[in-house]
């Protein structure tokens, strides 16, 4: 069953899983035949979201009213779609970010916001903001600021709305409290166990290498995958379709078998920081 809104805008500053979350809401979509798109930020051709540029635009209004314009124009075209959309950080956009960084005032930027949501009220947006006290460990230096531009404008809106404390609440329970405000059932997506102990190894040549592994979560295994160019490890999420979505990243990864063997990964990205990476990256080591 759609739910009554068909724009949903997962909001909030960086390092509180808003990405994740976006996938984790698009994957239920795909498993319940629920016709949907989710919109990463760093997507090419992204239908709501727009660079300040002061070179081009002669002031914040000039940019404000081009937003409004391009928001009002996609609630128009998405209406004639029986479809959910799904965007991550689309309205407290990087645009935005910029104009708080080059002292842009923050009631200026919340005005702004309510705009650009009233633009889409055919579509019945619904916002879901992710909130955190204290910064990450890798947060740039504008991190504080922009949380509380970002927590003021979310108080300002009249919109449908959740706040979800990332800081008290893990990854599950951010997805259970979202699809409980959606109306939407949460469907079991198992990972195959026996597919997993096959993916693990390394994949890739030279420096465009990834390595997938298991780690344990609540005793239960756990894939998670490391990236070029990338610190840590992010999780894998499955989706129906025997695909994987990397947790944080708009990237998607798709294992090829032979006789029984994992023999590559097929993978498929929207976002530039990922642009190096093949298309096809063979299994290399065990």
């Amino acid at each position: 069953m759609m739910p009554a809104s068909r724009a949903v805008l997962v909001d909030g500053p960086p390092g509180t899983g808003r990405t994740r979350l976006v996938q984790e809401l698009a994957l239920q979509c795909e498993a319940a035949g629920l016709s949907h798109e989710w919109w990463p930020a760093t997507r090419g051709g992204h239908p709501l979201m727009r660079n300040f540029d002061a070179a081009v635009y002669p002031s914040v209004e000039a940019y404000g009213s081009v937003l409004q314009v391009q928001w009002h124009n996609f609630a128009i075209r998405a209406g004639t779609t029986d479809r959910l959309y799904l965007f991550d950080g689309a309205l407290l956009q990087a645009g935005f970010r910029t104009l708080l960084a080059a002292g842009a005032d923050a009631d200026t930027i919340a005005s702004m916001a309510v705009r650009l949501l009233a633009a889409l009220e055919g579509l019945e947006p619904t916002v879901l903001y992710l909130s955190r006290r204290e910064a990450p460990l890798d947060a740039d230096s504008d991190w504080a600021p922009w949380r509380d531009c970002c927590d003021g404008v979310f108080a300002g809106l009249s919109q449908h709305r959740l706040l979800i404390n990332a800081t008290r609440s893990d990854a599950r329970q951010r997805l259970q409290d979202a699809l409980d405000f959606l109306d939407l059932r949460h469907r079991s997506l198992a990972v195959d166990a026996d597919l997993l102990g096959r993916m693990v190894g390394r994949y890739g040549s030279g420096d465009e290498q990834i390595r997938i592994g298991l780690g344990n979560s609540l005793g239960n295994p756990e894939p998670s995958i490391a990236l070029p160019g990338r610190t840590g490890l992010r999780p894998l999420l499955a989706a129906s379709d025997g695909s994987f979505l990397v947790a944080g990243s708009d990237l998607k990864i798709q294992p090829r078998e032979q006789a029984g063997a994992i023999t590559g990964l097929l993978l498929e990205t929207g976002d530039p920081h990922f642009a190096t990476l093949p298309t096809w990256l063979p299994r290399s080591e065990d």
